[in-house]
């Protein structure tokens, strides 16, 4: 149920809308439309490299290994030699062998 200030508002806000022409504004919905594209493919794009990135990068790190500078993959100091394993196997011992035989030593027999 209207009131009659409601009714004589309602058809004064008719009158004002019926004589003005609304036409759109064709060439500014269209830069707005690009300009949203652009901003679009700008994001994704930027989001693309940084997984690319990232990926990159984590496939470097786990294919060189990341060491600190001045070590080696083993985390030795560069310069020094890994100690020698205090038990010898029957490889180090038959390695053992032939470097004394190659250097014309003589050296005890392998077994």
């Amino acid at each position: 149920m209207t009131t009659e200030t409601e009714q004589r508002l309602s058809e004064a806000l008719h009158d004002i809308v019926g004589t003005q022409p609304f036409e759109p504004d064709l060439a500014s919905i269209e830069r707005r439309g690009r300009r949203l594209q652009r901003r679009t493919t700008a994001a994704r794009s930027a989001v693309g490299l940084g997984v690319v990135a990232v990926l990159v990068a984590v496939g470097l790190g786990a294919a060189t290994g990341t060491t600190r500078p001045g070590t080696t993959h083993n985390h030795q100091a560069v310069g020094t030699q890994a100690p020698l394993p205090q038990a010898k196997g029957p490889l180090m011992r038959l390695a053992d062998y032939i470097r004394a035989n190659a250097l014309g030593r003589s050296a005890t027999q392998p077994s």
